[in-house]
């Protein structure tokens, strides 16, 4: 969130069904509540569309310590991992 004020628990829950929602199953139910919190952080920091799910490991081990993956669009207009970022 851009602003000072708290996130409501629904609010949250909102955007983490955004981000989540279309996961494969056995994606979520390898991370903890903590974890995908911090994934679903990550996952609207970032600003595309993009499911974790369909992330590298290496971009999921990393949103989780917080860190924002980065994303750009190629000739052929798939979404891929910016370069010099994993």
């Amino acid at each position: 969130m851009s602003n000072n004020r708290t996130e409501t628990p629904i609010e949250f829950m909102r955007r983490a069904v955004r981000a989540l929602g279309n996961c494969n199953e056995s994606f979520l139910e390898q991370y903890s509540v903590d974890e995908l919190r911090a994934i679903v952080r990550a996952w609207d920091a970032c600003g595309w569309d993009f499911p974790p799910d369909r992330w590298s490991k290496n971009q999921v081990r990393k949103a989780i310590r917080g860190r924002v993956p980065k994303f750009r669009e190629d000739n052929a207009g798939n979404i891929v991992a910016a370069r010099g970022v994993s």
